[in-house]
């Protein structure tokens, strides 16, 4: 599968709420993402906190406010509420092109990859 391709059935893809529709995605190929995506999200969130964890627990360290997560998954609708209900920190969505700035537009399709 191509990563503009996956990138678009995250979009229509949804931990919480409704998904948006998509014609080449049916109820049973949906289901079939979403229970596979929550199999995985679970053992991530444990390596999650536990490198939290591990980060707390060396000298200076910081107080954690807030994750971001970016990149193609994160285009997944409830992922970021998913994480923050599992290990107890705020996840936002960041937008890694934010600050940079374009004499032309970026192709929505390229923009669609990089998340």
């Amino acid at each position: 599968m191509h990563s503009a391709e996956a990138a678009t059935i995250l979009r229509h893809l949804a931990l919480s709420g409704s998904p948006r529709p998509l014609a080449s995605l049916d109820d049973e190929a949906r289901a079939r993402a979403v229970d596979a995506v929550r199999s995985k999200l679970t053992p991530f969130a444990r390596e999650l906190v536990s490198s939290l964890q591990f980060y707390q627990t060396q000298p200076d360290s910081l107080g954690i406010g807030e994750i971001v997560i970016t990149g193609g998954a994160s285009h997944l609708v409830g992922l970021g509420e998913s994480l923050h209900q599992m290990i107890g920190v705020n996840v936002r969505v960041g937008d890694p092109l934010q600050r940079v700035v374009l004499r032309t537009g970026l192709d929505p399709a390229i923009e669609a990859t990089i998340g």
